[in-house]
């Protein structure tokens, strides 16, 4: 969903929590550490391919990759060339720079003398990794540049650096320069607009489960003024371009919302008790939608690895790209559970990542009715579903609606994914990354709600994700006497903004924005 909102607030105090980044160049590592990082990358890198596709003759899925997530003909090196590499898709990535990975001092200074030049580095402790950044000579594109390059260095690490959204590009966009309707009420969210809980069959009591996890976010930034945030407990920092514009808060505002909103504002979070680690990487384009990209997307994965983090919700999405998958997989390595939106690009649309990463729980939206959102991606990867459609969120403003999208859908698996974690082993065996998504979904799977035919398929994945019944696991999700939630049922209406003759357009649907109540985060 591409847009933004006109006319948002711009005035923003200093939080006491922030930590502004910008890309610096640091002093040259050196040989020694260089070569540490080398043979770190050796023992764990590992190159995943594409996630199976269905046939669209039979419906039924490829084989999946093995569970080293390796398959025939990729290499573990980061950035290495493997045979049958397809060309990738125009306006996906940064059309003038390549990415060089762990460049060694002899290897930078061939680069130099072909005439690339050096635009920064980017150092990545927590992954073995150092990102070079590298702009061609005139006349080439990146994937010219980085083919010229392999020719002179075949040895050496190159890649692309790929373009991220957290919205679907075809969506519309937000409303500009509207008169918002007045709130209604002094906070709380009725069942009928906060119906999202209930699917999944969530109880306030569980907030206490996660207090004690830290919550790792990668998304823009969010309104940190908004009263749903009040009592917020959080570290923040913005990964991001310098000289480059803040991306509209609309998109992390809502995410955060879902997770962290105050239980007596308009738009409760179900893990407000839980400690968030929230990364800024998504900036303006040209355009005024919100992107980011491969650099900025792992410096913020990298500080998420260094801050502790239990649980991640990554609600966006971009093409397959190894550094991106190698963070996650680092992320993982360590015991994290990372959880992804499947991506808005409708049925037919490819796998989107880093949803299709075989370490990531990749999650689809369904309406209150518990029907598929018409837009998310499927295939084999899909593992759970989640409410997405029309979810009641925070807005930038003091101001709450609903917004739709698989963006949406990921924060209520992240809640409940925080809620189990405290009974999962934080022990990794050998370093296996996808311990933990193999450890979270077997808690979670015996009492999925099914959806669609029967078993796992490639729209809902295992089905509809529902919460424990309590902190002691292992669980019956909803307790055996106590009866199913069932689907909010009666007939949605578009509503009319009083200053104007047509319905508030937020994305790619329908709703009324109102304004919050009460008190935003101290100042």
């Amino acid at each position: 969903m591409s847009g933004r909102i006109e006319g948002e607030p711009g005035g923003r105090a200093e939080l006491a929590a922030r930590t502004v980044h910008q890309p610096v160049s640091p002093p040259r590592v050196p040989t020694k550490r260089r070569a540490w990082f080398r043979e770190h990358l050796k023992k764990l890198t590992q190159r995943q391919g594409q996630p199976p596709k269905a046939d669209p003759s039979t419906g039924k899925a490829a084989e999946k990759p093995k569970a080293n997530g390796v398959r025939a003909g990729r290499p573990a090196r980061l950035g290495a060339r493997w045979a049958g590499e397809l060309l990738p898709q125009a306006g996906s990535f940064r059309p003038d720079e390549v990415l060089a990975v762990n460049l060694s001092t002899e290897a930078l200074a061939r680069v130099r003398a072909s005439d690339y030049r050096v635009a920064g580095t980017t150092e990545l402790p927590e992954l073995g990794m150092t990102i070079t950044h590298l702009t061609p000579p005139a006349g080439l594109n990146a994937i010219s540049a980085r083919e010229r390059l392999f020719e002179l260095l075949p040895e050496e690490g190159f890649t692309l650096n790929r373009i991220y959204s957290p919205y679907r590009p075809g969506a519309g966009r937000l409303s500009s320069g509207r008169s918002v309707p007045a709130a209604q009420g002094a906070g709380g969210c009725s069942s009928e607009r906060c119906f999202g809980t209930a699917l999944i069959g969530w109880r306030p009591s569980l907030a206490a489960c996660a207090r004690n996890v830290r919550v790792g976010i990668v998304d823009t930034g969010f309104d940190e003024g908004h009263p749903a945030f009040a009592g917020l407990r959080y570290d923040y920092r913005e990964f991001l371009p310098a000289g480059r514009a803040k991306a509209s808060a609309q998109h992390g505002t809502g995410v955060l919302s879902l997770l962290a909103g105050s239980a007596d504002s308009g738009t409760p979070g179900l893990i407000p008790e839980a400690s968030f680690v929230i990364a800024n990487a998504f900036f303006a384009d040209a355009s005024g939608d919100s992107v980011s990209d491969t650099s900025h997307m792992v410096q913020a994965l990298n500080w998420l690895k260094r801050s502790g983090v239990a649980v991640v919700n990554l609600s966006f999405a971009g093409p397959e790209d190894p550094l991106v998958h190698h963070a996650v997989r680092e992320l993982t390595r360590s015991g994290a559970v990372v959880v992804a939106a499947a991506g808005n690009e409708g049925p037919a649309a490819p796998p989107a990542y880093p949803a299709a990463y075989e370490e990531v729980i990749a999650v689809t939206a369904v309406d209150r009715r518990l029907a598929a959102y018409r837009y998310a991606n499927r295939g084999a990867h899909i593992d759970l579903a989640a409410p997405g459609v029309d979810v009641w969120t925070a807005v930038p403003g003091r101001r709450e609606g609903p917004q739709t999208g698989t963006s949406f859908a990921a924060p209520y698996v992240t809640a409940v994914a925080a809620v189990v974690v405290p009974a999962l082993d934080s022990a990794v065996p050998d370093g296996d990354a996808l311990t933990p998504k193999r450890h979270a979904l077997a808690l979670l799977r015996g009492n999925v709600r099914g959806l669609g035919n029967k078993g796992r398929n490639a729209t809902f994945g295992e089905g509809l994700v529902q919460a424990p019944a309590s902190c002691e696991l292992p669980v019956s999700v909803v307790a055996a006497n106590e009866p199913q939630p069932q689907p909010w049922a009666s007939t949605v209406h578009r509503v009319l903004d009083p200053g104007g003759p047509e319905p508030v357009v937020m994305g790619s649907w329908l709703g009324t924005v109102r304004a919050a109540t009460g008190g935003g985060i101290p100042r």
